[in-house]
């Protein structure tokens, strides 16, 4: 679960890299500051043992017949969260810019009788709105970490490429390697066990302060002058995409001069470091089609660097297919936060030129 890209471009020293990629870069701003000059980081697993728990929390709650999620019933939740939130930034295009902004209930959905294709049981609905809500301690009702975002429903399934609901003997991803050999050391450790209280302050108590990169204390990376530039899928169907938000919320309230150094990018559509709906290719996981500060986001780290020109916004790509150098299907302005792109009313809702960033 990681993407790491070193890059070497004019005489400064940039780092790009996504998911736990993404993690070390963040965590190099942390803690290693004097490294980069540059740092491009999405979609991280910094928050590495409350990931690990989400995981295995999305896992629980559709692991029971009962609340099994297929294919067909994730689309029937996507589409019913389109049809309330799509239109929000002034564009039905079947990508959700504001993604903060979408109060889909799934109760909506329930089932008035025998359960069916055009509607969720009881057990569903529960499931649905636990991972909308994210891992909650069971002892105390403290929220934990966040869930995900409506919108990216389809990529909970086997679209996403991570298969995070529905899961069988293990949980997803790298959750169950993390707990069944690191902290528990029992190779038959059984994810349905976790304990969302003792068993992750377990997790935290032997492993936070060597695997997570929270440290919201950026005053050295910010005193030598370097940048650092987040960008996060708002359909991240692995790692919530509101993390990534805390995060940089918690630099702020430790920095107000934050934005002068630390940009975040919300991307609406996309999944996990690529793939989705939405843009795909604006200098992360993804080449983009233009490599320059416009339109690549190492690109801009560098100008940010040099030229002392913060980033605004990027001109984010969506081929066709997804297949990168391929037919343009669409361009969007992907906007700093909080910011996001709304249509302008009129004109191609593929052509970056008709959308603006605004509250």
């Amino acid at each position: 679960m990681g993407r790491n890209f070193l890059i070497a471009i004019s005489q400064l020293h940039q780092y790009s890299g996504c998911s736990t990629g993404g993690k070390q870069g963040l965590i190099e701003a942390q803690r290693y500051p004097a490294d980069f000059d540059g740092i491009v980081a999405g979609d991280a697993a910094n928050f590495w043992t409350r990931q690990m728990a989400s995981e295995v929390w999305n896992g629980v709650v559709t692991s029971s017949p009962e609340a099994n999620l297929s294919e067909e019933k994730l689309k029937l939740i996507q589409d019913a969260v389109m049809e309330t939130c799509d239109g929000l930034d002034g564009a039905k295009d079947g990508i959700i810019s504001d993604p903060t902004r979408c109060h889909f209930d799934p109760k909506k959905l329930l089932c008035k009788g025998a359960d069916g294709p055009a509607c969720l049981t009881a057990a569903q609905v529960g499931a649905v709105e636990k991972i909308y809500g994210g891992i909650v301690n069971p002892k105390t009702g403290e929220k934990l970490y966040p869930g995900l975002y409506p919108g990216g429903e389809l990529g909970w399934g086997k679209a996403g490429g991570m298969m995070v609901i529905d899961r069988k003997d293990t949980s997803g991803v790298s959750s169950n390697d993390f707990f069944a050999y690191t902290l528990f050391h029992d190779p038959k450790w059984q994810f349905r066990t976790f304990d969302f209280d003792k068993d992750l302050k377990r997790a935290e108590d032997t492993f936070g302060s060597i695997t997570n990169g929270t440290d919201a204390n950026l005053a050295e990376f910010r005193r030598l002058g370097h940048k650092l530039i987040y960008y996060h899928g708002a359909a991240d169907p692995l790692i919530p995409a509101q993390n990534g938000i805390n995060y940089y919320e918690n630099v702020l309230k430790n920095d107000k001069t934050a934005n002068s150094y630390y940009r975040v990018f919300l991307v609406p559509g996309l999944y996990h470091c690529s793939g989705g709906p939405g843009v795909t290719a604006f200098g992360g996981s993804v080449p983009s089609p233009v490599v320059d500060a416009d339109h690549d986001m190492v690109s801009a780290a560098v100008q940010w660097v040099e030229q002392k020109k913060a980033p605004e916004k990027i001109i984010g790509t969506k081929f066709v297919d997804n297949k990168p150098a391929g037919t343009i299907q669409l361009q969007r302005p992907l906007c700093a936060y909080p910011l996001v792109a709304r249509y302008k009313g009129s004109g191609d809702m593929n052509d970056a030129a008709n959308f603006t960033c605004a509250k």
